[in-house]
């Protein structure tokens, strides 16, 4: 056997030997207001928003739908990762709607966002939204979205109010 012949011999084992990801399913496990601490914190791409693997989920506060317009309000979602292999990480895209904000830091208003993360096959994670600053705060409807490899495989509605 040549050098070529051994490489490709090799190279075919290795691909052979290398775990696909399969993911079937994004399983919600609860929704609400939540209390959550900030772990880290990472560089994103985007300064409106914080990465959600630094954001570690300490307590569900309430189980509703309805989430009050107050300064400091957190709520989002918790969910496993159905797939192989266990403890993977994959790519999502994180994705939100909500009424028109208008960042009065740089004048830009919009009424949605999205960006990727990664997370890991079987664990329960979370992601949501906080009402960090003043201007964050828009009663209305906000609709929180997983996506993988272009799939919507969670969204939850919410409905902010003023209390």
């Amino acid at each position: 056997m040549n050098k070529v012949q051994l490489s490709i011999a090799l190279l075919s084992i290795m691909i052979t030997g290398c775990s696909t990801v399969s993911v079937s399913n994004f399983s919600l496990i609860e929704f609400g207001t939540v209390q959550t601490k900030l772990d880290k914190l990472s560089e994103t791409d985007d300064p409106n928003f914080t990465d959600m693997n630094d954001v570690k989920f300490e307590k569900m506060l309430s189980e509703s739908n309805h989430i009050p317009a107050k300064l400091g309000t957190e709520f989002g979602f918790r969910f496993e990762i159905i797939g192989e292999p266990s403890g993977e990480y994959i790519t999502v895209e994180c994705a939100g709607t909500h009424p028109d904000l208008t960042n009065p830091h740089n004048g830009q208003s919009f009424s949605s966002y999205r960006y990727t993360d990664k997370y890991v096959i079987g664990r329960t994670v979370y992601y949501g939204f906080s009402f960090d600053e003043e201007w964050e705060i828009a009663p209305g409807t906000w609709i929180l979205s997983i996506f993988y490899k272009e799939e919507k495989m969670l969204e939850k509605e919410f409905h902010v109010y003023i209390p």
